[in-house]
């Protein structure tokens, strides 16, 4: 009888991917089930069959799992297609840029456009259509347009085509909090005190090019913003690393600056 429980035991643990209790340990068994008004009448009924239980699997603990049923709210969260409509899938499939079309947003007005050709160091740059400024966990590129005209009198002054000219012009950056919050963390560094300096321009990669560059138009609209990734919050530090070494902004690129905290 010993050998037989044993053997149901085995088999109850190797369904339910457990760990075999131990001989003399009083295990539980659950039984799991959605709720539903006459609950309370099942569990009745398997107490009732309380000996026959203990016959086949030995001394156990009865334990019933019960869970809720999906109410219309969930569903509707849950499922975007349900919740977003017929018409606002079609406004979000022919939006023009990434932006979140917040009315006081500072962040819009900088993104790039889809049919924009963005390039970094020659290579081409893909957005992901389904980010905005609201997006959180994500890999962004900034780019500066100031130094983007510089690369195109370049290549036509030395007559190569302007992926071969390399200006150190973008940044890959990432962040766990909403993609506008970050943009106004890298705008902050770019204000000026009452002398007419820039105390915390060394806080942002963004902030010292153009104080180093640009320093007579110190602003966050010299760059253009795109979000290219999403990705676990874990996931950040390689998936920035990524686009970082593809683009080789880490040596042609903002990415070499190193920023104070």
């Amino acid at each position: 009888k010993q050998w037989y429980q044993r053997r149901v035991r085995e088999s109850y643990a190797r369904a339910t991917n457990s760990e075999v209790p131990k001989d003399g340990v009083k295990e539980t068994l659950v039984f799991t089930t959605k709720y539903f008004q006459e609950v309370d009448k099942l569990k009745t009924f398997f107490r009732g069959l309380n000996l026959d239980i203990k016959r086949l699997v030995g001394d156990v603990r009865l334990i019933f799992a019960l869970k809720r049923n999906t109410n219309i709210q969930q569903t509707v969260t849950k499922n975007r297609k349900l919740s977003l409509g017929e018409t606002d899938t079609v406004s979000t499939s022919s939006r023009t840029n990434q932006s979140c079309e917040g009315i006081r947003c500072k962040t819009c007005p900088l993104l790039f456009n889809f049919n924009e050709d963005i390039k970094v160091n020659g290579r081409q740059v893909q957005l992901d259509p389904k980010l905005t400024c609201k997006s959180k966990s994500i890999v962004y590129l900034a780019q500066c347009t100031a130094c983007q005209g510089k690369r195109s009198e370049l290549a036509k002054e030395l007559s190569i085509p302007e992926e071969k000219v390399l200006i150190e012009d973008s940044y890959f950056g990432q962040t766990i909090s909403e993609g506008r919050s970050r943009m106004n963390g890298h705008r902050s560094a770019f204000k000026s005190d009452q002398s007419g300096n820039f105390p915390d321009h060394a806080k942002s990669a963004l902030a010292q090019h153009c104080y180093d560059h640009h320093q007579q138009n110190m602003d966050m609209r010299n760059f253009k913003i795109g979000f290219v990734k999403s990705c676990k919050i874990y996931d950040l530090d390689r998936e920035e690393a990524k686009f970082i070494s593809k683009y080789r902004t880490e040596i042609s690129g903002l990415n070499r600056m190193k920023v104070i905290r």
